[in-house]
C-alpha cells in the first residue's frame, strides 16, 4: 500500500469514521487510570476534525456523481433529519419526565414554544451566545454545524482551486480573531473546525487531479504542524489546538488507515462507522456512562459495558429510523 496515496482517504472512509467515534467515546468516557489510555484519551476532540474533514470528502464525490443541488441537500438531509429529530424528541421527553419526577438529575431541555423552534431546527446553537439558558435552546452543536456546511457545499464545491484557497485563509483569519479576542464563544467549536472541512474538498480535488506533489504537500503540512506544536506547547503562543491537528490530520489518519490494517481490524471500525452518527448522539452527554456507573466500580468496565450498551441502542435507533422512513416515504408516494 502506497502511503502517499490519497485516494486512501476515500477507500477507508469508513473506517476512519470508525476511529473517530471511537475516539470521540473515549473523550466523552472518564480517564481510567491507564496512562497510555487517559493519553489517548486527552485528545478525543480530534475526531470531530476527522468527522469534517471525511464529510467533505463524501460530499464532494457525491456532487461529482450528481449536480443538483436540491436532490444532494434532499439525500444528505435523509440521512442525517430523521435520526437526530428522532433523538432530539426521546432526549426531550426523557428530559421533561426527569425534571418531573427526578428532579436531582439536571435536564436541560426546551419548555417553551420559542426553544421548541430553535431546539428541532439547530438554530438555538447559532444564538446561544445571545439568549440566557441557552441549553435550552439546543441539544448539541455537531449536526447543526455540519447541516451548516452541507448547504455551503454546493458553493465551495464550484469555487475554483484559487478562490477556495482564499476562502480558507479569510475562514482562519475571522476564526482566529474571534478566538484570540474570546468572541462568541460558544461558537467557538463550529467556526475553529471550518478549515478541516474545506480541507476534505482540497484532498477531494487532489485525487481527483492525481497531483503529483502531494507527498512533498503532506510532507509540509506536517512538518508546519510540528512547529506550531512547539510553539503552542514549548512557547505558550495563543493558537487554537484545532488548527495545529489539522494540519497534522492528514498523516495522522493515513497512520490510522496502515495500522488498522496491521492489527486486522477494518471490518470492526468499518462496522462503527456505519453507526457513527447513532452512537455519537445517544452517547454525547455521557448519561450512559453515569448509568453504567450504578452497576460497574472499575472505570475501564464502566467504558467498555457503556460502549456495548451504546452500540446496541444505536444499532436500533438506526433500523427503527429506517423503518420509519420506509413508512412515510410509502405513504406519500
Amino acid at each position: 500500500m502506497n502511503f502517499f496515496n490519497p485516494a486512501l482517504f476515500s477507500q477507508y472512509r469508513s473506517v476512519l469514521m470508525g476511529v473517530s467515534i471511537i475516539w470521540i467515546f473515549i473523550f466523552h468516557s472518564k480517564a481510567v487510570g491507564i496512562p497510555v489510555y487517559d493519553e489517548i484519551q486527552k485528545f478525543g476532540w480530534a475526531g470531530v476534525d476527522i468527522f469534517f474533514f471525511l464529510s467533505a470528502l463524501g460530499l464532494s464525490f457525491s456532487l461529482d456523481k450528481n449536480n443538483d443541488t436540491l436532490d444532494f441537500l434532499k439525500r444528505r438531509a435523509k440521512r442525517i433529519i430523521p435520526t437526530w429529530l428522532t433523538v432530539l424528541f426521546c432526549v426531550h421527553l426523557l428530559g421533561l419526565l426527569c425534571n418531573k419526577y427526578l428532579p436531582s438529575l439536571t435536564f436541560n431541555v426546551p419548555h417553551t414554544i420559542l426553544q421548541c423552534i430553535c431546539w428541532y431546527t439547530g438554530i438555538g446553537f447559532f444564538i446561544s451566545d445571545f439568549v440566557s439558558e441557552s441549553r435550552c435552546f439546543y441539544y448539541e452543536w455537531y449536526v447543526p454545524s455540519l447541516l451548516f456546511f452541507y448547504v455551503i457545499t454546493p458553493f465551495l464545491y464550484k469555487l475554483k482551486t484559487q478562490f477556495l484557497v482564499i476562502f480558507l485563509i479569510v475562514a482562519i483569519v475571522i476564526a482566529y480573531l474571534l478566538y484570540f479576542f474570546n468572541l462568541l464563544p460558544s461558537l467557538r467549536l463550529f467556526y475553529l473546525r471550518f478549515p478541516a472541512f474545506i480541507m476534505g474538498i482540497f484532498v477531494y480535488r487532489i485525487i481527483k487531479s492525481q497531483w503529483k506533489f502531494y507527498p512533498y504537500a503532506l510532507s509540509c503540512s506536517l512538518i508546519l504542524g510540528l512547529m506550531l506544536c512547539a510553539l503552542l506547547y514549548g512557547f505558550g503562543v495563543k493558537i487554537p489546538k484545532y488548527f495545529v491537528f489539522q494540519l497534522l490530520m492528514p498523516t495522522i489518519c493515513l497512520c490510522f488507515i496502515f495500522l488498522t490494517k496491521y492489527l486486522r481490524l477494518v471490518h470492526f471500525f468499518s462496522f462503527f462507522g456505519g453507526i457513527s452518527l447513532e452512537l455519537y448522539l445517544i452517547h454525547i452527554y455521557k448519561r450512559p456512562h453515569y448509568l453504567m456507573g450504578f452497576v460497574f466500580e472499575n472505570k475501564l468496565l464502566i467504558v467498555l459495558s457503556t460502549l456495548v450498551l451504546c452500540t446496541i441502542a444505536a444499532i436500533c435507533l438506526r433500523e427503527i429510523v429506517k423503518f420509519i422512513s420506509v413508512k412515510v416515504e410509502n405513504k406519500l408516494l
